[in-house]
């Protein structure tokens, strides 16, 4: 760490007596900031040996034009560093360095100052001096030009360097070089380099000083050196009001927060900002009004700025209730800031988050599955099977799919930071236009503070859901999920895969009721049965909930009886007329050498990690680099047919029924090799990728 002094150097005043340009000498005084006393330097020429000297410098830059009195300077340093001013080499140098700046004017070449023979002879004393010769900036071009050769030397400095700014001296515009060069060392330089001063010389307000007196006996008279660094600090509010402003981010000013509570609670929402952790933004939020009585009573520039845009914070996100508008209003002041991929990533989570309300799902990252599921059912092409929904409905479940799926794809290749090409005005246009849309779909299911149930209920397996149904009324559901639960409960216990062709094989069976089952059951209760379905499938509203509620416990008294257990498990279809029936193959699911064969592309340590710890994995197979590349352009494949028999036996060499099959790819030949699998009883799984508390992807497995 070293002490950097910045200053600028002018012309000087013209001595009437020798016509030579020189400063004259001053008093200055200086404030001692552990005291608050005032310190006197006597006869000095430059303010900033009295810098130098009070700070400790170790090295001064000067910054200055071909008509800075750069003659004056290089004697000035000569005689500090006790180098000879009689010398021929010494004279010749600064007649030289005399000859160019009493000329000087707008037009002279910089190159006529020899910079680099006055930094070699400084360089290596204790401390040292170096000079940088400006144009006179006149232009544009010329201000580009200065600029550049300041930062050049500006970039030289090392990590955690002080700096001192002195614009006592040079032209007035060499204030504003100086300004820039903090503004420069501040924002862009990496390396914590901290301004401790930013001085000037007030040679025109002299003062009395009644310790220090002249020759005569009278009150000296002295410049007093007054420190501008709240210039600085003013310029760090307004950028640090300004981050606030577009960012959240408070961090550019906490330091000049002397009240403890406010910086921790203005730093923590912050955090929470930048994190996107809603719960925390609510609550810092929270905080924050709390703490408007002792925002108003701050002092100085925190006073005019803090307690207006705390206000816009507090109105944007502090009165609303549900997580899910938070989540939209978030977005639509990310997309405002131009952070469009937070933008995106709070769509989702809104999404999410709402139907997780619809569907009662508390633990939203456990449920994504689940609401995936649920967001994705309804669709153009399936439409028609809704017909207990409006079209108001079900365009806006229709659309809600849209918003999600695309903003997902967008999503996942942000957090991916895939090479894929994309139109991103399209993509950044979309936003204003997808929050607008789902604010209006939240509402049509949301209102005064009640989330109103979905009709489109997950498919279930037990039978107590059906009860809640008919307490609501919902009789078309209670058809399908009860008529659905039964095939699946059947399909389990004759152990047959789930396909439409043994649905109808189950069906015939069930209408018929063969066998052992006709035996053991009566027959007046399945046509009771079979009464109920179609009852409640044309949405007869003559059958009461009660009612409902009673045939439901009785059907679940059917399924349960032992009876009924005892003939499913004799029964054989295959046996009763139907050669079509599949049955579902057994897998070992103890198997303790599992392999585990990997059809796509990238397999990361991530994934890989994963899928052993939950398979128990012994061996791992991986396509080719050259196959793999096949498998991901299969979209674009000509010979389907042929591949999909190279792939099984791909499959075939390098696992058996019990292994695993992680596939993922083009969706008609994937759907083609995981039925085949399935059928040889091989497990077929995908990865799903799923978003962490802390914002970090995981990936997750799951059975086809």
């Amino acid at each position: 760490m070293a002490k950097i002094l910045i200053a600028g150097l002018g012309k000087g005043m013209i001595d009437r007596n020798s016509e030579e340009r020189d400063y004259r000498k001053a008093d200055y005084k200086i404030k001692i900031e552990e005291t608050g006393e005032y310190k006197v330097y006597r006869d000095e020429y430059f303010v900033t040996s009295v810098l130098e000297k009070h700070y400790d410098i170790d090295k001064t830059i000067y910054i200055g034009t071909a008509g800075s009195m750069w003659d004056k300077l290089y004697t000035h340093y000569c005689k500090k560093n006790g180098f000879s001013t009689e010398s021929e080499e010494y004279e010749k140098y600064r007649e030289e360095l005399r000859n160019v700046t009493k000329n000087a004017n707008k037009n002279t070449d910089v190159l006529n100052i020899n910079s680099e023979k006055f930094n070699s002879i400084f360089e290596n004393t204790e401390k040292k001096v170096q000079i940088i010769v400006t144009k006179y900036g006149m232009n544009k071009n010329e201000i580009f030009e200065n600029f550049n050769k300041i930062i050049e030397i500006v970039n030289s400095l090392n990590k955690e360097d002080e700096i001192y700014l002195d614009i006592t001296h040079s032209f007035r515009s060499n204030a504003m070089w100086i300004f820039l060069v903090m503004n420069y060392i501040t924002e862009v330089i990496d390396k914590n380099i901290k301004i401790k001063m930013i001085t000037y010389g007030m040679l025109e307000e002299m003062d009395d000083d009644e310790t220090e007196k002249d020759l005569n006996g009278n009150p000296l008279k002295v410049a007093p050196i007054i420190n501008l660094k709240s210039f600085y600090d003013l310029m760090k509010w307004i950028k640090g009001a300004n981050a606030f402003k577009q960012y959240g981010n408070t961090y550019e000013f906490l330091d000049m927060i002397e009240d403890n509570k406010l910086k921790n609670t203005l730093e923590e929402f912050s955090n929470s900002m930048n994190m996107n952790y809603i719960g925390n933004i609510k609550e810092n939020i929270g905080k924050i009004n709390q703490m408007e009585k002792t925002i108003k009573t701050l002092d100085g520039p925190a006073k005019l700025l803090l307690p207006d845009i705390l206000e816009r914070f507090a109105q944007n996100f502090g009165e609303k209730q549900e997580t899910f508008e938070i989540l939209l209003d978030l977005a639509e002041w990310h997309y405002n800031q131009k952070r469009y991929s937070m933008s995106y990533v709070n769509i989702i989570e809104a999404i999410y988050t709402f139907t997780g309300k619809i569907l009662e799902v508390e633990d939203i990252n456990k449920g994504k599955e689940v609401l995936r599921e649920w967001i994705n059912r309804i669709t153009e092409e399936n439409k028609i099977k809704y017909k207990d929904l409006s079209e108001e409905e079900i365009s806006n479940r229709i659309k809600l799919s849209e918003i999600f799926e695309s903003s997902r794809v967008i999503r996942n290749n942000i957090s991916h930071t895939l090479e894929s090409r994309a139109e991103m005005q399209e993509i950044i246009s979309k936003i204003p236009e997808n929050i607008q849309k789902l604010r209006e779909i939240f509402k049509t299911e949301y209102k005064k503070g009640e989330i109103h149930k979905s009709q489109d209920l997950k498919m279930q397996q037990t039978y107590t859901f059906l009860e809640k149904l008919a307490e609501n009324g919902q009789f078309v559901e209670i058809g399908k999920v009860a008529s659905n639960g039964i095939y699946d409960f059947l399909f389990e216990e004759l152990g047959v895969q789930k396909s439409g062709e043994n649905k109808n094989t189950v069906k015939n069976w069930l209408d018929n009721k063969k066998g052992n089952f006709e035996k053991e059951l009566e027959k007046e209760q399945l046509s009771e049965l079979m009464k109920l379905f179609l009852e409640v499938k044309n949405n007869s509203r003559s059958i009461t909930a009660k009612e409902i509620v009673k045939k439901i416990r009785h059907l679940q008294n059917i399924l349960t009886k032992k009876s009924f257990l005892e003939a499913i498990e004799n029964v054989n279809l295959n046996d009763k007329g139907s050669s079509q029936i599949k049955q579902a193959p057994k897998i070992n699911l103890n198997k303790e050498d599992r392999k585990i064969l990997v059809f796509k592309e990238i397999f990361g340590e991530q994934e890989k990690s994963e899928v052993i710890k939950k398979y128990k994995i012994k061996r791992i197979s991986k396509l080719s680099s050259e196959i793999a590349k096949e498998w991901k352009n299969l979209e674009n494949d000509s010979n389907k047919e042929k591949n999909i028999k190279r792939f099984k036996d791909i499959i075939d060499r390098n696992i058996d029924s019990g292994d695993i099959l992680l596939i993922e790819g083009e969706v008609g030949i994937t759907f083609e090799l995981v039925n085949w699998a399935k059928e040889k009883g091989i497990i077929a799984i995908y990865g799903v990728e799923k978003v962490t508390d802390n914002l970090l992807l995981k990936v997750e497995f799951y059975e086809y």
